[in-house]
């Protein structure tokens, strides 16, 4: 019997497995998912006017991939979807290509795409920070990455402080990183958490832009993400490293 930390995803793509039917009938497309939609390919086309390939992850029945299709004509488009019925009623439609897959678990090379772009998925990921690290693994060093959802703050909950404690009191050093992290970031502390601005630059990503979308009925954020330089390599990042190496080695890997 699966538990209740495994049963979760599950009951939850049984969810959109049900919804796929009606989704694109959904008054939600209108009301929210289509503005962001166009608020994503606009940033996306200013900041990467020409990419070689696009991932969109939880692409649904794949409404913003074909629309990055139609912006990007003759670039090779991916979308991937944890729900099977979603992904089903996506692949009636050419040219983008779609996959099962789940964000925690990409099956891709590292370094694939110079666009990536996840509209209102990032809340219902198990594992945001591992998700988080695997869309900066598949990013190429120069290409950029577009997240929008709303209710950020159903996020936080699954993600980890952004200030480590010993006995219940933040670290000095770790209080000096999360001070200067604040200062880089500083115009946009009002916008994003600190604990997901950690969960970026830990996984390799540096928010350049931060965007709050506010339509009739509902709101939302748009982060433009770029990777950031790596930094000089420690006993923990060499292991990581090496753990890239052998998810790049592994079976299943998808090859475009």
């Amino acid at each position: 019997m699966a538990s209740g930390e495994d049963a979760e995803p599950t009951v939850r793509q049984a969810g959109f497995d049900h919804w796929a039917p009606y989704y694109d009938q959904s008054s939600l497309q209108r009301v929210l998912y289509e503005p962001v939609h166009l608020r994503v390919l606009a940033h996306a086309r200013r900041r990467v006017p020409q990419p070689n390939r696009i991932l969109d992850i939880g692409c649904g029945t794949g409404r913003l991939a074909r629309s990055c299709a139609q912006f990007f004509p003759g670039v090779p488009v991916i979308g991937i979807d944890p729900s099977a019925a979603m992904i089903q009623r996506a692949a009636t439609s050419a040219p983008p290509t779609y996959f099962q897959a789940r964000a925690e678990a990409l099956p891709f090379s590292s370094d694939t795409f110079d666009l990536v772009v996840t509209t209102l998925a990032l809340r219902h990921w198990q594992d945001p920070c591992l998700g988080l690290a695997e869309l900066s693994r598949v990013t190429t060093s120069n290409g950029v990455v577009v997240i929008a959802d709303a209710r950020i703050s159903d996020v936080l909950p699954k993600l980890p402080s952004a200030v480590a404690t010993r006995n219940g009191r933040p670290r000095p050093l770790t209080r000096l990183i999360s001070y200067l992290l604040e200062r880089q970031r500083g115009k946009w502390a009002d916008r994003l958490p600190a604990a997901l601005l950690h969960a970026l630059d830990q996984a390799g990503l540096r928010a350049v832009h931060v965007e709050p979308l506010a339509y009739a009925l509902a709101t939302a954020t748009l982060i433009v993400s770029t990777r950031r330089p790596a930094r000089p390599r420690t006993g923990l990042l060499r292991q990581r490293r090496g753990q890239q190496r052998l998810h790049d080695a592994g079976p299943g890997r998808i090859r475009t």
